[in-house]
């Protein structure tokens, strides 16, 4: 008997609006929840992020979301259609070198890709009830598909990471050369004045300087992003968390991290989803939906988790603390 869905599957999800607010007791959540049309959604269960054990509420994983044809962009974050993985029947793909991860059994649905970047994976939770997973249908990635499928994530992720620090570089450069032609137009104007006489609200600039021959051009140089050594290196649930999964609380007060898991203090800010494993009964029509709906949705019921929980926190609130 499995409790839980096995990492390395491909699965149907759907939130869960109700299991996910019941603890709150709050009508205000339920009936901004009830606004909530769920919809479905095809996601990879890339891992889970706490240990399964039998007498857990909910089991948490950390997903990406397959959508029906190439990502949409990103420019904010440097993320491309062709950053996508195809599955196969799907051989398609921009690059025309990148060939599709195999499932077993073959996967259901043409045109399909995994979605990589950061707005496309997300945490979740799935309630522990009771069902056995050993009986599902279940298609998966073997094990050196999913080696194949690592590295091409670590490969658009690598891009994006050093479009991003490319862009940032060219906005700080950018930045200091606006800075420095203010200091040198205070200072050429009036030849004669010490920097006593510059304004105050400049006096901070006169160090800033442009070195001669600076190479505006900001080439990367072959292989400076692909040293998985270095600080490019995406290749890790930690490096792409997102904001729900932020604590204040230190994990090293949390005592020894043995099976290198680790429940959060906001892990119930993470939406419950229905999970099916059996994709061609809960797929209607066999039209795949777009991952970014449920996300969207997602976003919505965390929103309302987090308002509910600060009304609540405020309630808590005595009256004589609020006069102080």
């Amino acid at each position: 008997m499995i409790l839980f869905p096995l990492t390395g599957t491909y699965a149907v999800i759907e939130l869960d609006v109700h299991n996910s607010l019941q603890a709150l007791d709050d009508p205000i959540a339920d009936a901004a929840g009830a606004l909530i049309r769920a919809t479905k959604c095809i996601v990879y269960l890339q891992a889970v992020l706490q240990l399964p054990v039998p007498d857990s509420p909910t089991f948490k994983y950390f997903v990406y979301g397959v959508g029906p044809g190439l990502r949409p962009p990103n420019p904010e974050l440097c993320l491309t259609p062709d950053m996508s993985i195809p599955i196969h029947p799907n051989t398609s793909h921009p690059s025309g070198t990148r060939d599709a991860v195999v499932t077993e059994p073959p996967f259901p649905f043409s045109g399909c890709y995994r979605w990589c970047g950061r707005d496309m994976q997300f945490d979740i939770r799935i309630l522990n009830d009771g069902h056995d997973y050993e009986t599902d249908p279940r298609i998966a990635l073997p094990p050196i598909q999913q080696v194949r499928l690592g590295s091409m994530r670590g490969e658009d992720m690598g891009k994006s990471l050093c479009a991003l620090r490319k862009k940032s570089r060219e906005s700080r450069y950018s930045n200091a050369t606006r800075v420095h032609e203010e200091t040198q137009t205070t200072v050429v104007d009036s030849p004669a004045r010490s920097f006593e006489d510059v304004p105050s609200h400049l006096v901070h600039l006169r160090a800033v300087d442009v070195p001669d021959g600076l190479d505006f051009s900001f080439e990367e140089s072959e292989g400076s992003c692909w040293d998985t050594s270095s600080s490019c290196s995406l290749d890790s649930h930690d490096n792409e968390t997102n904001e729900t999964n932020e604590t204040s609380e230190s994990l090293d007060d949390l005592g020894p991290n043995i099976f290198g898991f680790r429940s959060l203090v906001d892990d119930d800010l993470l939406p419950i989803v229905k999970i099916w494993l059996d994709l061609e009964a809960h797929i209607d029509g066999g039209s795949v939906p777009d991952p970014t709906e449920f996300i969207g949705q997602r976003d919505e019921l965390i929103r309302i988790i987090t308002e509910s929980k600060t009304r609540a926190a405020v309630a808590d609130v005595s009256p004589d603390y609020l006069q102080s």
